[in-house]
């Protein structure tokens, strides 16, 4: 599609990449997928060959999806993942200033463990540079690739995923953010209070209790910092492969030792909608696709 193109109520079922944004100020609404095993359900930049500033992916139903733990390119060893960006990195306008939102996977099983229901999630998130890698040709990566300001937000993985999410380069060439803007962030900052650890619409995984992303690295960091719905007491579920020293820049839910006496118990300000699932607090109802199929 070219820039500034829309398209609402899709309907779509491929085994390949399925919601792929590539072009300028694009916007994609109430998007229903059954995904299979190759693709990612949502490609940011067409594998680095198109700019997605300003682009807007809102309301995606993955009523299936078949990712394999195993599988080479979205399994645990590969670059793939529910959202992917499978860059090469040859446009240097990078991936830049674009949204997720209102993403839903339903688990269609009993709650608990990976494997225990019809949709299989590998990887949640890959992000990043494999230069040279697949679709990638010989042309190496361009010397300055930025990935800024990629906003995930309200997207509930109920399926209990696989594997970590993935941050990668092995270009060297990724500019990660800036000192005002991290690269990516996973919930919604604007209406977030992050001094009572109050985060709004977060990305989150799994059930009873659901936890939500963990960037640290340290096991130790994560048990004081990261978040589940039961409290302060997360593990890392971020892998990086983006060589030593290097700050990625992602900002996701912290709370912990700092938390204020008004929030003694670390536990985010997150709401029970009347059928029991956890929407935040803001969203009065979340999708119509929730319930049903749009």
């Amino acid at each position: 599609m070219g820039d500034g193109s829309y398209s609402a109520f899709t309907y779509t079922h491929t085994s390949d990449d399925n919601v792929k944004i590539a072009s300028l100020d694009t916007k994609r609404e109430h998007s229903t997928l059954l995904q299979g095993g190759v693709g990612c359900a949502i490609n940011l930049g067409s594998d680095g060959e198109g700019d997605i500033d300003n682009s807007v992916v809102n309301g995606v139903y993955i009523h299936r999806v078949l990712h394999n733990p195993n599988d080479a390119f979205n399994g645990c060893g590969g670059k793939g993942g529910v959202i992917c960006s499978r860059s090469c990195g040859k446009n240097p306008q990078g991936l830049v200033d674009a949204t997720v939102s209102n993403l839903y996977i339903p688990e269609l099983g009993t709650s608990g463990t990976a494997d225990s229901g019809a949709n299989s999630v590998a990887v949640p998130f890959g992000i990043g540079v494999q230069e040279l890698g697949l679709h990638c040709g010989n042309t190496p990566a361009n010397d300055a690739y930025p990935i800024r300001n990629l906003v995930f937000q309200n997207i509930i993985i109920h399926p209990k995923p696989f594997c970590k999410s993935k941050i990668y380069d092995n270009s060297g060439n990724v500019q990660w953010g800036t000192s005002d803007t991290p690269s990516a962030i996973f919930y919604d900052e604007a209406n977030s209070d992050l001094a009572t650890c109050n985060f709004r619409e977060p990305v989150e995984f799994s059930r009873d209790p659901a936890y939500f992303v963990c960037g640290f690295a340290d096991k130790d960091e994560a048990e004081k910092s990261c978040l589940t719905t039961a409290g302060v007491g997360g593990l890392p579920n971020v892998e990086y492969d983006i060589g030593p020293g290097v700050d990625a820049n992602i900002k996701f839910p912290v709370c912990g030792d700092l938390v204020p006496s008004s929030h003694p118990s670390g536990i985010p300000s997150i709401s029970a909608s009347p059928s029991g699932e956890l929407f935040p607090s803001t969203s009065p109802t979340l999708l119509p696709s929730r319930s049903r199929s749009p």
